[in-house]
């Protein structure tokens, strides 16, 4: 439900593909904009495989995500 994203309060991460076949792309950012303080990362030219379709890009924006302030 919408209303338990609101209390949500770890350090969250919305990833998804830019050219993603199975979740919309309004759905994703109205997902991140539910969740406070969550992170949204859209990557370009991938799909909802984005980490098989490019793994280091993947991992390296985890590695961004984690190691942010």
């Amino acid at each position: 439900k919408a209303a338990e994203l609101g209390k949500i309060r770890a350090l969250t991460w919305i990833v998804d593909g830019e050219r993603d076949e199975i979740i919309s792309a309004a759905h994703t950012k109205a997902l991140a904009a539910k969740i406070k303080g969550s992170k949204l990362l859209i990557l370009p030219g991938l799909s909802h495989f984005a980490l098989w379709q490019d793994p280091e890009v993947f991992g390296q924006a985890m590695l961004d995500f984690l190691s942010a302030p």
